[in-house]
């Protein structure tokens, strides 16, 4: 398998504690295989690590300069964070 890692900040501007799901899309078989879910506190931003897999024979080998191969992005979507337990996502 392909692994990289990537750093990504996230922020909460709101006035109460966020959770947030990181997913990955895009690719065939591509994984987060880091912690997925993060808490981050009200007016706080944190900086995360994610790494992502992806097997070999996900793509073709070599450049795509005609695009024929899709980028892939990430997602972070949040829910509130309770006192004693989280919010469903």
């Amino acid at each position: 398998k392909l692994e990289n890692v990537y750093r990504l900040q996230i922020m909460n501007a709101t006035e109460q504690a966020q959770r947030f799901q990181i997913t990955a899309e895009g690719l065939p078989g591509l994984v987060v295989v880091t912690e997925s879910q993060i808490t981050v506190q009200s007016a706080e931003s944190r900086w995360v690590p994610v790494r992502l897999n992806l097997p070999y024979d996900a793509v073709e080998p070599g450049s795509h300069p005609d695009r024929s191969v899709e980028p892939f992005r990430f997602r972070a979507a949040c829910g509130r964070a309770e006192q004693g337990g989280a919010a469903p996502l």
